[in-house]
């Protein structure tokens, strides 16, 4: 695990500055199915972590943001692949809310366009919360694009949005995490709870 403060979300950094990095040549228990999906591109990887964990800061050293995964390779043209990544916004606009992002994998390129895949999970939740338990919004896809310049992610698949108060599904969409607005492209469609199921009415 790496705990990296003061320092922007930059991979390679943290290799060279905590020199803990395996070549994955040297790892023969490397995630297979990792291996699989970076050998694919014909590309050598030139550094392998499993767990490893990082923190961006502001300038007085309180947590803006974070990144892990179970497993991160490193490739010569400077993307990133990770199996398993969780990314938790942890300073916005509104300082009581937090959104935890996971997925099944995650391609990071050009060092601030991340590219989640699989399962891809969006929490949002009170800032005082470190677990998915008391959820105020859920959103869920197949794949979502995340622009950290921006802090905005966005998706052209179908879409489940879900709060206590009920759930709606559509097309694409489009969500600003400072702001906390979520945008739907096409084909919304909702199911509302009776917030009073003992009132027929």
């Amino acid at each position: 695990m790496i705990v990296l403060f003061n320092q922007p979300v930059r991979v390679r950094f943290i290799v060279l500055l905590f020199g803990v990095l395996i070549l994955v040549a040297f790892i023969p228990e490397a995630d297979k199915t990792m291996r699989e999906q970076t050998g694919a591109l014909g590309l050598g990887v030139d550094y392998y972590m499993e767990r490893f964990y990082l923190v961006e800061t502001d300038h007085t050293g309180a947590p803006l943001r974070s990144l892990g995964a179970a497993n991160m390779s490193h490739f010569p043209n400077d993307t990133v692949h990770m199996t398993e990544p969780h990314y938790r916004l942890i300073k916005t606009k509104r300082e009581d809310k937090q959104w935890e992002i996971r997925s099944s994998f995650g391609i990071i390129t050009e060092r601030t366009n991340v590219l989640l895949s699989g399962n891809v999970t969006i929490n949002r939740l009170h800032a005082q919360e470190k677990s998915s338990k008391s959820t105020l919004l859920q959103v869920k896809s197949e794949d979502l694009h995340i622009d950290l310049t921006k802090n905005q992610g966005e998706t052209d698949n179908p879409v489940t949005v879900s709060n206590p108060s009920g759930t709606v599904s559509a097309i694409g969409m489009r969500i600003n995490f400072d702001d906390q607005r979520l945008q739907l492209h096409s084909q919304v469609k909702g199911v509302y709870k009776n917030p009073n199921p003992s009132d027929p009415g």
